[in-house]
């Protein structure tokens, strides 16, 4: 009886086979090479991309159509790209000042007053950055870029690979937890010559963004109760 599947198909499977294989071996060497070296690659996401995939991040660079321009922390990225429009489109931001508000302040001012962790662009013009990651993306592409008419298409972030660190990946009813990375944060603050009350968390908060921790401002903007009871308790 002869088979219903042709000699040729058979080798074509069997040469599919073949091509997996070499694709899962590369995939496997690649990541013994990975954990061997301690290094890993950037990845980069388009700004327009969902918000919350960036909380948790740390950023490296901003690419504005081709150019790149190095970052440390969030609070630069978002600085740059604010920068960025403001030279494109002056007159569009100093329209929103004081038009353009959070859920609590005003995003967008010609005074500092009120603000919590104000960023300058210009004389009069000021802008709010006490906003956790995925916030801070929200508020710069859909409540001021966006609303200024400013193409941010072209932009992208990198980020370091694996870097989602804030908050351990649990349901939202379960109690974060403070890991090494945020636990590792607070102890060096708290021998920060610039150390303020620790039970401060708005100015624990601001010197966290100043020092680029990204994941500790992330959690106490996201989680202060929960920050003040480690503080109090001691418990993650």
């Amino acid at each position: 009886m002869s088979s219903p599947v042709s000699e040729a198909t058979l080798r074509d499977i069997e040469s599919l086979r073949s091509q997996l294989h070499d694709v899962v071996d590369k995939k496997i060497d690649d990541l013994k090479q990975t954990l061997i070296s301690g290094k890993t690659e950037d990845r980069e996401y388009p700004l327009s991309a969902p918000p919350s995939l960036f909380k948790g991040t740390k950023p490296t660079a901003v690419i504005f159509a081709g150019a790149r321009v190095e970052v440390k922390t969030w609070r630069e990225a978002y600085t740059g790209i604010l920068r960025r429009c403001y030279a494109s489109k002056p007159e569009a931001l100093m329209y929103l000042r004081n038009r353009v508000s959070g859920r609590k302040r005003t995003i967008l001012s010609d005074k500092p007053d009120g603000m919590n962790a104000p960023i300058k662009l210009a004389d009069d013009l000021f802008a709010e950055a006490y906003f956790d990651t995925e916030w801070l993306v929200r508020i710069l592409t859909i409540e001021i870029l966006g609303a200024a008419g400013y193409d941010y298409s072209g932009i992208s972030v990198l980020v370091k690979n694996g870097k989602r660190a804030a908050v351990s990946n649990v349901p939202s009813e379960v109690a974060p937890y403070i890991n090494d990375t945020v636990f590792e944060q607070i102890m060096d603050i708290r021998k920060d010559p610039d150390c303020p009350n620790m039970f401060d968390s708005k100015a624990v908060f601001q010197l966290a963004i100043a020092k680029g921790y990204d994941e500790l401002a992330d959690f106490i903007f996201t989680y202060t109760p929960h920050y003040s009871r480690f503080i109090l308790t001691g418990q993650r």
